[in-house]
């Protein structure tokens, strides 16, 4: 028999196997104490890249909140990892849900990209929860 895993965490390797399909290089991160990323990696380009996954339903909508948990994860990440400081290091937040007006606000200022349900329906189930 095939262990359950959690909704959440099969959306995380679905968002994770969608940028993979883009060539990217990721990993998904162990679900404790993650920081406010649940995946991490390289694009394409190999610049490093950092990816909230939230697995909501359609009417619980992304707040601000979540998102500055994201640009405060980067900078803490800028502040604390060796890195190549040539590469720009992105953020993307994923969601089976959508954003607040607030939290597309707070994206645009803090240059965080945005995947919608909408945006990863290719990856998401025909699940009638969602």
């Amino acid at each position: 028999s095939k262990e359950k895993i959690p909704f959440w965490f099969k959306f995380e390797k679905d968002v994770a196997d969608f940028f993979k399909k883009k060539n990217f290089n990721l990993k998904v991160t162990s679900p404790t104490g993650d920081g406010g990323k649940d995946i991490e990696g390289l694009d394409n380009e190999g610049n490093i890249v950092l990816i909230s996954c939230k697995c909501y339903s359609p009417d619980n909508k992304i707040d601000r909140s979540k998102i500055d948990e994201l640009i405060g994860t980067i900078t803490r990440f800028k502040e604390t990892q060796i890195y190549d400081t040539e590469k720009k290091i992105r953020g993307i937040f994923a969601t089976t849900s959508s954003y607040t007006e607030d939290a597309i606000n707070a994206a645009n200022e803090g240059g965080i990209e945005l995947y919608s349900g909408k945006d990863l329906e290719s990856i998401i189930y025909q699940d009638p929860k969602w």
